[in-house]
């Protein structure tokens, strides 16, 4: 039972994945409690059962965890380790409870999925629910790309280049869920225990799930299905000859390179899609390691590693890369684009938990590989070793795939590829107990050991879920808050502070609940008329803006919003003149100047500094981030500004004192890209006419 509430959490995850928004708060948040809760339930009853086994002549079920559970332990307590030191320790607990929730999952399953006969059930129904996704894929690519289910995709980045994606919103991973289980629909074909309705499920999805995985147009995953694929094919060649493992080893690189090159040829949305690829590995042979090419990719990676020499051991804490990364990022331009991740799931490994963090999860990875593989290969049963060689060919293909991509921080394409490890292994192990027991004439499993084992395990499980419930559950109130925050009306805008509030209440840590309240603020303040109700508003939002930046100093909109509220509160809370206010001026212009430095290729964040800089009086500074702005963006606004500035410093000798502007330039107090409320403020466009005048 509980394996299966288990798989369940796991499909409706990836079939409702692309449905709950950018932010999967709300649909992550129960699943990882009741995934948690599940494996405490297991754990716990597998220790009354050592307990009363302890009691009885003869030892009861209890099994020994084996070394790559213990390692995947290790690795967690590592992570667990790093938290407090972590750059936002709110997102570092909660990659740690998915984490937790993945491994846990993992070791329920491998000790349930222990017979064939029930694993290829399960493997048939996996198989054919992503097969249905495919075909209904297939149908909204054609007919309604926008639509996703019962509802609209909540962006359509990808539908421009014309990408399939199904119940995901990014093709890649969709593309990845396909790709894992096309080594399990060729391996159920030579199993004969398979039955005769699951080979021919098995045949049919192999080759219905071939064109969607094409029209995903996700080059990782092409290259990883391949991968996969001819993983399987060698493996089971290998079982049945040397000789035909050899001339296989020859014949399906030699068939992929053709393959290859036959798409290139004939099939334009693949010289398309594949043409980055070729310019990064032409400019590599002429110009060398890290040269440009169009593709970020290559460009963040060489990035990515300037950022992890930074922190080599440690690492920058978990899920720390999206923060982290910008300060480092020099090689990809990418206009107001952010990179959130590397899409190198080594490199991310690597820069969030450290050279300690990665070989721990190297060797947890390979070492459990490796003993799949030694034991399908020795396996008496082809049926054990043909499910090992499948998930093997899974393996291979996902390790290509994440050269390209970060498919595995998706929760379902997680939890699927946990599952499909444990249905391999399972037969596997009862299968070498089994022998074990032969020789020794003996139960496996007896003893203490077993019940510290399950008593361990449960408590490692109980912490995390009370510590995670906290945090879980502040990051969906957060998420409903911000939905509600985007309708700019008074009654949501009210809503969405309730909610705010609550999340702070339920994790003191949440940064994003804290700048939420803040741009809630901000909104209020800007349409109040009063100028006593504006300063203590902003005295508020100045205070929220803060307490985000305490918990997670690195966010560029939380410091834009605090460098500006600083300046407002400089100009009008209190006497211009006075040190307070110089003070207040200096905090908001440096917190504008660190925006920046997080934002190097965004336009918005540039301009925003050169106009304080400008009204500050910092006029050569001010031409330098707005002549940095045309190099991202060249804009009306922009021209004006240099301009003016340059017939400034032209014409002035002595260095301008801050605020020394024209009266024109006194008056207007602009906090964004929005029309000042205040009557008194004008459109920059009115101000740069009577600057003309």
């Amino acid at each position: 039972m509980s394996s299966f509430f288990l798989i369940l959490i796991s499909v409706l995850s990836f079939i409702f994945y692309g449905v709950v928004g950018k932010d999967k708060g709300p649909l992550l948040a129960p699943a990882f409690v009741l995934s948690l809760g599940t494996v405490i339930v297991y754990f716990g009853r597998q220790l009354m059962d050592g307990a009363a086994a302890l009691k009885r002549p003869e030892p009861g079920r209890t099994k020994r965890l084996p070394v790559s559970s213990l390692l995947w332990l290790l690795f967690l307590a590592w992570g667990a380790f790093s938290v407090p030191d972590a750059l936002m320790t709110f997102e570092a607990k909660i990659r740690m409870v998915f984490f937790a929730v993945v491994i846990g999952s993992y070791l329920v399953w491998g000790q349930e999925a222990a017979a064939f006969k029930d694993n290829r059930i399960v493997v048939g129904w996996l198989i054919f629910i992503v097969m249905l996704l495919a075909l209904y894929g297939m149908i909204v690519h054609f007919k309604s790309p926008t639509s996703i289910l019962w509802t609209e995709r909540y962006t359509n980045h990808y539908l421009g280049e014309g990408r399939l994606a199904s119940t995901y919103i990014c093709p890649n991973h969709f593309a990845h869920l396909m790709q894992m289980l096309l080594p399990f629909c060729l391996a159920l074909l030579f199993i004969p225990q398979s039955g005769i309705y699951l080979k021919i499920l098995a045949a049919y999805s192999f080759v219905a799930m071939l064109p969607p995985l094409f029209l995903t147009q996700s080059r990782a995953g092409w290259l990883g299905s391949i991968a996969a694929v001819g993983t399987v094919i060698l493996l089971m060649a290998l079982r049945r000859s040397k000789k035909l493992f050899v001339f296989l080893a020859v014949l399906i690189p030699v068939c992929s390179v053709l393959l290859l090159a036959g798409a290139w040829r004939f099939s334009e949305t693949f010289q398309r899609r594949m043409q980055p690829v070729v310019s990064f590995l032409e400019g590599q042979a002429e110009e060398g390691l890290g040269s440009e090419a169009r593709d970020f990719r290559p460009q963040t990676w060489m990035d990515t590693l300037d950022m992890i020499r930074e922190k080599p051991l440690k690492g920058y804490g978990p899920a720390a890369y999206r923060y982290a990364y910008p300060e480092f990022r020099k090689r990809w331009g990418g206009q107001r684009m952010v990179t959130g991740h590397p899409h190198n799931e080594y490199l991310e490994l690597a820069a969030d938990f450290g050279l300690i963090g990665f070989v721990l999860f190297a060797a947890a990875w390979l070492y459990g590989s490796f003993w799949i593989l030694v034991k399908s290969l020795r396996a008496e049963e082809a049926r054990h070793a043909l499910m090992g060689f499948a998930f093997l060919g899974a393996v291979a293909g996902t390790m290509v795939h994440s050269f390209f991509d970060f498919q595995m921080h998706v929760f379902p394409n997680a939890m699927i590829f946990a599952l499909l490890a444990a249905l391999a292994v399972g037969p596997l192990k009862r299968a070498a107990e089994k022998g074990e027991k032969d020789r020794q004439g003996r139960k496996a499993g007896g003893g203490i050991v077993p019940v510290l084992q399950s008593a361990l395990l449960a408590a490692v499980f109980i912490s995390t879920l009370a510590a995670g419930i906290p945090v879980l559950a502040s990051a969906a109130l957060s998420a409903a808050a911000d939905r509600r925050a985007e309708d700019k009306r008074v009654e949501p805008q009210q809503a969405a502070a309730a909610l705010y509030r609550g999340a702070v209440k339920a994790s003191a840590d949440n940064w994003r609940a804290y700048r939420g309240l803040g741009q809630v603020l901000h909104h209020e303040r800007r349409h109040r008329l009063e100028p006593d109700e504006k300063v203590q508003l902003a005295l508020e939002e100045q205070e929220w803006f803060r307490k985000a930046l305490a918990h997670n100093p690195k966010d560029p909109e939380s410091l834009s919003a605090y460098g500006r509220v600083c300046l407002f509160l400089g100009r009008f809370g209190i006497d211009a003149a006075s040190e307070e206010a110089a003070a207040l001026k200096l905090r908001g212009l440096d917190a504008l100047r660190e925006a920046c430095r997080y934002r190097k290729f965004n336009d918005q964040y540039w301009s925003i500094l050169g106009v304080e800089l400008r009204k500050a009086g910092h006029y050569a500074e001010s031409l330098d981030a707005f002549r940095h702005m045309e190099t991202i963006k060249r804009t009306p606004m922009s021209r004006k500004n240099i301009q003016w500035l340059e017939k400034r410093l032209s014409s002035s000798t002595e260095e301008p004192t801050p605020d020394e502007t024209p009266e024109s330039v006194e008056r207007p107090d602009f906090e964004g890209f929005e029309d000042a409320a205040s009557p008194r403020e004008q459109t920059l466009e009115q101000l740069f006419e009577l600057m003309d005048d």
